[in-house]
């Protein structure tokens, strides 16, 4: 979600820039605010004290350009028992992990299907 203020009926009070905890809405004291989508994160908190009721969440469509990456995990895949998915862990923790063929696999897994040993790493 992004909000979204009509232009036309801001009186720039300034009650929804007070009240973005991300300041993601710019604007002076009686002129007209907008919204810096980049920083937006759907909140809704400046929604309710808009006093002219001109702000509105409306939904984004994602797209790599929008997505809001988080850049404190990483995903990785793991496959057993002729089951694949994929889970996210924290970086901050040291993830033990068995790798062949470009695949992240667990502990449990000793080889592959054709008996080549699995190598070991962590990150």
């Amino acid at each position: 979600m992004l909000a979204v203020i009509d232009e036309n009926n801001c009186i720039g009070c300034t009650k929804c820039i007070q009240a973005c905890p991300v300041d993601a809405i710019v604007g002076a004291t009686r002129a007209m605010h907008t919204v810096m989508s980049d920083l937006c994160t759907g909140c809704n908190l400046c929604v309710d004290p808009c006093p002219t009721h001109c702000i509105e969440l409306r939904p984004v469509n994602e797209t790599p350009d929008s997505w809001k990456w988080d850049l404190n995990t990483i995903p990785v895949r793991i496959h057993s028992r002729g089951t694949t998915c994929l889970n996210y862990f924290p970086l901050s923790e040291k993830i033990k992990i068995w790798d062949f063929d470009g695949g992240i696999h667990p502990p449990e897994m000793k080889t592959q299907s054709n008996g080549t040993p699995l190598r070991q790493g962590a990150f």
